[in-house]
Parts: C-alpha cells; sequence; structure tokens
C-alpha cells in the first residue's frame, strides 16, 4: 500500500462550484481527485457534461481525475425494459465521458432502499454485463457502493451478483465506514468481497446501527490499521477516495489532518 493511492473527494465542497472545490484541493498535496456526480459539480446526464472544461479545471490546478461518484443502474432492477434500455446509455454515457477524463472508475447503483432489495438482484447482471462489456472496451471500471441495502450492504448478494456479469470491469466500491455505521462487519466484507474490490472510500464513524456518525479518521471505532494490512494482504491495488464527511468540522480545517492521518497508514 502507498499514500500514491490516495484520491480527495469534491463531496464535501457539495453547495459550492466544482472550480472553488478544486482550488480547496489543489494545495493540499493530494493531486488525485474524485468527482462527486451531482450538480453543481456534475450533471446527472453525464451527456449534457463538457469533458474538456472538467479536463481543464483539474489540469490547471495540477490535479487529475481518479474516478466518479456518479449514480447510475436503478433502472436495472425494474421490469421497465424501456427505462433500463435508457439507463444503460446513461451509463455507458458516463463511463465514456470517466475515458475523457482519464478517470479510472465510476460509482454505479447508488440507490435507495426500495430498489436495493435481495430479491431484485438477478435483474441487474443481464444489464451490468452490457454495460461491463463497453466499460472492458474504454479501459474503464464500474463500482456498486454499500450502503446497507439488501444488495449493496450484502456481501454475498454482491458477491453473486459480481460472478454473474464476470467482468472484471464491474466490481466493489468497498466503504468500510458505511458497514460499521449500517450494522454489517466491514472484514468479514472485505474477505468475502475481495476478489471484487476496484475501489475504496475511507472515512471514519461509530458502530450505532443506521446512525451515520462520522468522525475525524483515527478517532472513530475504524480499525484503520487492520483495514490497510487486509487491503495490502488481498493486494488492493487500487484509488482510495478520502470522503470527508465530518460536517461539524470544514474541510479546510479538517482534512488536512485526514490526509497526515492517511499517509502515516499507508506509507
Amino acid at each position: 500500500m502507498s499514500s500514491s493511492q490516495l484520491a480527495i473527494s469534491t463531496f464535501p465542497w457539495r453547495e459550492s462550484v466544482l472550480e472553488a472545490a478544486l482550488d480547496a484541493i489543489a494545495p493540499l498535496g493530494v493531486p488525485a481527485v474524485e468527482l462527486y456526480g451531482r450538480l453543481p459539480h456534475l450533471n446527472a446526464d453525464p451527456r449534457r457534461a463538457s469533458a474538456e472544461t472538467l479536463m481543464k479545471a483539474a489540469t490547471t490546478r495540477g490535479l487529475r481525475w481518479a474516478a466518479m461518484t456518479t449514480v447510475g443502474g436503478a433502472a436495472f432492477v425494474g421490469e421497465d425494459t424501456v427505462a433500463a434500455e435508457a439507463e444503460l446509455a446513461r451509463v455507458t454515457a458516463t463511463l465514456d465521458l470517466a475515458r475523457s477524463l482519464g478517470a479510472d472508475v465510476i460509482r454505479v447503483f447508488r440507490v435507495g432502499h426500495d430498489q436495493d432489495r435481495a430479491e431484485l438482484a438477478d435483474r441487474m447482471a443481464p444489464w451490468y454485463r452490457k454495460a461491463a462489456d463497453h466499460a472492458e472496451a474504454v479501459g474503464v471500471r464500474m463500482a456498486v457502493e454499500n450502503r446497507g441495502g439488501g444488495i449493496s450492504g450484502d456481501p454475498k448478494v454482491c458477491a453473486k451478483v459480481f460472478q454473474a456479469v464476470g467482468s472484471p470491469n464491474f466490481g466493489m466500491l468497498y466503504d468500510p465506514c458505511n458497514y460499521l455505521t449500517m450494522g454489517g462487519d466491514y472484514q468479514d466484507a472485505l474477505y468475502a468481497l475481495r476478489d471484487h474490490i476496484v475501489h475504496v472510500h475511507l472515512k471514519d464513524g461509530t458502530r450505532e446501527p443506521g446512525s451515520e456518525q462520522r468522525t475525524m479518521l483515527g478517532e472513530g471505532e475504524l480499525d484503520l490499521r487492520w483495514l490497510v494490512k487486509h487491503l495490502a494482504k488481498i493486494r488492493y491495488g487500487g484509488w482510495i477516495t478520502l470522503e470527508y464527511e465530518a460536517d461539524n468540522v470544514p474541510p479546510k480545517v479538517g482534512l488536512p489532518g485526514w490526509i497526515d492521518v492517511a499517509r502515516r497508514l499507508l506509507g
């Protein structure tokens, strides 16, 4: 593991324009950035985004795009084929945008609990197989983030979906803090999904189920040393995005400390 794997999400500046977020990130010494995939940072329809503008915004500040936290694939669990086809077009357009930006991974299937149900998992696989064909062609990976539902929050169900799709370009966005705060076991999940983890979000919090209580990195109940040791053990080599969610401390104040903690852990 290495601190060169670190990226910073624009999420904590989600109420500000993208340029303001990048201006805040540029002096922090971590050049890799994860683009928050909603306005005012990115239009939900990637076909309305300008790759040239986004690239210029990053490169003129000495930054590069590592990942995109987009949302796509919710319609894949429904019975409306027309809606699923439209969603597939949006996901493939997002993959094309990521390729244009040089980003390695996009998040998909970050949906509400009404759609994130285990009994709907089988509907996802055929559509994600189609999307994965395009992902492989453009060299970008898609990642499902664990958010506590019956699909994304259940490592065994997720693993079955990944196996059914059968693509190295479709896997898990492993967020151990989400498991922690939603009553899951992030340590068991890491090994249940070890062959499918393609991206990692890093933050800290408490074990109170459903609380989503965030803390400063290193001050919560996540065993960071265990996490880094075992990510190295499974030979994880992708990005580790610092997803700053400590709303009670402005990122200008708190994020430099997060970076210090992460660098000491990763070396």
